[in-house]
């Protein structure tokens, strides 16, 4: 994750990894990259980041599809004040939730 400061020396600053959680809870909208094949998509999603894991709510589409295929997939969100902006990219395994219980949790979520 990087955050920029226009009056630092240093333009680009990485943060640590509980940071970059902080980051994402001030975020509505991120994009999720899927890849299928050599055909990359991009789709914006709401989402909910907590104890380590990123959760998402999706219909039938075309990103269901393409992680069943290939799970693996890339995040990203970002933001800015008047004085900075940040950018938070991560990379992992995206899981569908089947079971009764990880289904009701997540409805849980704000």
């Amino acid at each position: 994750m990087h955050h920029m400061d226009s009056n630092d020396e240093t333009p680009i600053v990485t943060l640590d990894e509980d940071s970059t959680w902080g980051y994402l809870d001030s975020a509505a909208v991120g994009r999720l990259a899927t890849a299928l094949g050599e055909q990359p998509d991009i789709f914006p999603v709401n989402f909910h980041a907590t104890d380590g894991r990123i959760m998402l709510r999706s219909g039938e589409g075309t990103k269901l599809s393409e992680l069943a295929v290939n799970s693996r997939v890339a995040f990203e969100a970002d933001g800015h004040t008047d004085a900075d902006g940040w950018s938070v990219v991560a990379k992992g395994t995206a899981r569908i939730l089947v079971s009764f219980h990880e289904i009701e949790a997540a409805d849980q979520l704000p």
